[in-house]
């Protein structure tokens, strides 16, 4: 059997529509305006919901973000001549809040790209990474395309990058990579990696 009488009222935030809510009637009875406005009232509430439920979100990934950067700035305050807890925190907190599954961070000496960082790395991809650097910049991997380029270096999928040459990493699993370089005036000293599995 199908629906002979049907209300469909907007879900709107200013001219944003973000959704529908929608009644139907099996015999042919039109709708009261009472009912139709009863509808509307429930699409309202449900903007509200969808409004709040964003605000929240937005307040929470804020509070993380800053939160974060109030850690980092503790440990480079509390061992201003040791890099590496403030590698390690810079690892950890980019791969927690970008919900990845690893993180790593890399040094550049003008010459060699250096893994001086990471977190979450399985050890079999942990030992491929560590095995393959130091690297020189260039076209072969996302840390290196970022130093390179000096721009965000994404990878969707590695094994149809003809660019990518990193076989011990590749052959790990991981497939996604997103890099962006770490720059001082204009010019890369190190980058961040977020590594992933292969797309499905």
């Amino acid at each position: 059997m199908s629906e002979w009488a049907r209300a469909s009222v907007p879900l709107r935030k200013g001219d944003a529509v973000l959704g529908m809510i929608g009644a139907g009637r099996f015999v042919v009875r039109p709708f009261s305006d009472k009912q139709i406005a009863l509808l509307q009232n429930f699409a309202a509430q449900a903007v509200i919901v969808m409004e709040n439920a964003r605000l929240i979100t937005e307040t929470r990934e804020a509070l993380e973000k800053q939160t974060a950067t109030a850690e980092i700035l503790r440990i480079i305050s509390g061992s201003p001549t040791d890099v590496q807890p403030t590698f390690d925190a810079i690892a950890a907190n980019a791969t927690i809040l970008s919900d990845a599954e690893a993180g790593g961070v890399f040094r550049f000496d003008g010459s060699l790209i250096h893994f001086v960082a990471h977190y979450g790395w399985p050890a079999d991809v942990l030992e491929a990474v560590q095995r393959s650097f130091p690297i020189l910049p260039g076209r072969h991997s996302t840390t290196a395309r970022a130093i390179l380029t000096r721009e965000v270096a994404h990878i969707p999928d590695a094994a149809a990058d003809p660019e990518y040459a990193l076989p011990a990493v590749f052959q790990t699993g991981v497939h996604t990579m997103l890099s962006v370089p770490i720059l001082q005036d204009g010019n890369p000293v190190g980058a961040s990696r977020l590594p992933g599995q292969a797309p499905e």
